[in-house]
């Protein structure tokens, strides 16, 4: 009987070459926030604003090498902050547990 090595993650590094397409959106889908070009600071990995590198749980697609802690969130404001989009805020788009 032969073994087989079960595989588990699928590592990703893809070079965007300044070509990364970044949208925020709330979970209603409104777009807060829009940006073409480096890979957003909040990514992980040593990027160096050129690669999106993920690493990938086979059995449940979960992103490993994310960290969804407050310095993500913080990260990820920043990025708000710095590529808004503007909008009419309407019912249910104010998460007030997000921060």
């Amino acid at each position: 009987m032969e073994k087989f090595l079960v595989p588990a993650t699928v590592s990703i590094c893809a070079k965007c070459s300044d070509l990364c397409s970044t949208e925020v959106k709330t979970k209603n889908g409104k777009v807060l926030a829009v940006n073409d070009g480096y890979v957003p600071k909040f990514m992980p990995g040593e990027h160096y604003g050129d690669y999106v590198i993920l690493d990938i749980d086979i059995a449940t697609g979960k992103i490993l090498n994310w960290n969804p802690g407050k310095y993500i969130r913080k990260k990820v404001q920043e990025f708000i902050d710095e590529n808004p989009v503007k909008f009419f805020i309407g019912e249910g788009d104010i998460d007030t547990e997000y921060k």
